[in-house]
């Protein structure tokens, strides 16, 4: 039974996640482990209602640290970036969405 519970709600969270192509205008890291990175799109919202336009992700583990990278490369380089945000209400940190994927864009 938890086995189903847990099924249904990845299968939820995956339901409502966006994907979304983005250029990026800033990046920054911070000593508390989180990455931000700044839509160059001035009509960028949050996706999650969060109230901020930065768009954020954990960089204590590898992937973090490799989210950032790309983010980076992406905006030194002038490519687009793809990135997930879950779509779910209020998933935030603090006022921004939180992204759990960053693909740089040939």
């Amino acid at each position: 039974m938890r086995v189903l519970v847990l099924i249904l709600t990845l299968l939820s969270n995956v339901a409502f996640a966006g994907i979304y192509e983005v250029e990026v205008c800033k990046v920054q890291s911070q000593t508390n482990d989180t990455g931000f990175l700044y839509p160059c799109d001035k009509s960028w919202v949050s996706k999650n209602n969060c109230g901020g336009s930065w768009v954020v992700w954990d960089m204590s583990e590898g992937q973090g640290k490799a989210m950032y990278s790309t983010a980076l490369a992406a905006m030194l380089f002038n490519k687009t970036i793809t990135l997930r945000v879950s779509g779910v209400d209020g998933e935030c940190i603090k006022s921004y969405d939180i992204t759990s994927m960053i693909r740089i864009n040939k």
